[in-house]
């Protein structure tokens, strides 16, 4: 359970913080005096739009901006189509970047981590017990595959890292969309890191049989994206 001045401190620190728009290719961390409970976390997420909020190691507050924009876009499609292919017979669930996810590791730790794009096969939804998937509140479970999107504020660094985790976590396979350089790095349990330069398509083979991922509607965001940056410098 989370102290009062815990609570308070957390406050005063996300009070502080800069506006996202005067940040690019930030991300802070707030050490706690003790860990936030999940109401917590959904609380300080709600009270500071524009910024997303998760726990890191030793209990720490991350906080990084929400990519929004043309990125937030990409991720739109992305579940679009990963819906369409679900519904018409992959299965499972499908979730967006407010489905965030409880993690636990012996070398990591436990952590709190809202991909952009995640999708919790139908075998694990069985094997999981329902008080772990909860209506409302975090799932205490590490879905089976996950999308993350770089937005012009994330480090290709800090988002490489951050996929080397989730398979660290337990997810079977991930894709890292770069609309910045016009890349997908792939993502496989017990593999080499696949890089493909503006692909047509993707394939979820052999983990999510049947989906091919139409990537047109994303080069295109990506170019509208290049075009904003090409303004702004």
């Amino acid at each position: 359970m989370t102290t009062p001045q815990a609570t308070e401190s957390t406050r005063a620190s996300v009070a502080q913080a800069p506006s996202p728009s005067a940040l690019r290719d930030v991300c802070m961390r707030i050490q706690l005096l003790s860990p936030l409970t999940d109401e917590e976390l959904e609380r300080v997420n709600r009270l500071n739009p524009g910024w997303k909020f998760e726990i890191g190691p030793n209990a720490e507050l991350e906080a990084t901006m929400i990519a929004g924009g043309v990125s937030a876009e990409i991720g739109s499609e992305l579940n679009r189509q990963l819906g369409n292919w679900r519904v018409a017979g992959g299965g499972g669930r499908l979730r967006d970047s407010d489905g965030t996810y409880k993690l636990t590791h012996p070398e990591l730790g436990d952590r709190t981590r809202a991909p952009d794009v995640s999708w919790v096969s139908g075998d694990l939804l069985e094997a999981t017990p329902r008080t772990n998937r909860p209506a409302r509140g975090f799932w205490s479970l590490c879905p089976t595959f996950v999308i993350e999107v770089r937005s012009s504020s994330d480090s290709f660094r800090v988002q490489q890292k951050r996929m080397e985790e989730w398979l660290q976590f337990g997810v079977e396979a991930g894709w890292l969309v770069d609309p910045l350089e016009y890349r997908v790095w792939i993502y496989r349990i017990d593999e080499a890191v696949e890089s493909l330069g503006r692909p047509a398509a993707l394939s979820g083979e052999p983990l999510l049989a049947g989906l091919v991922v139409d990537l047109t509607e994303v080069w295109t965001f990506a170019d509208e994206l290049a075009e904003i940056s090409d303004d702004n410098a």
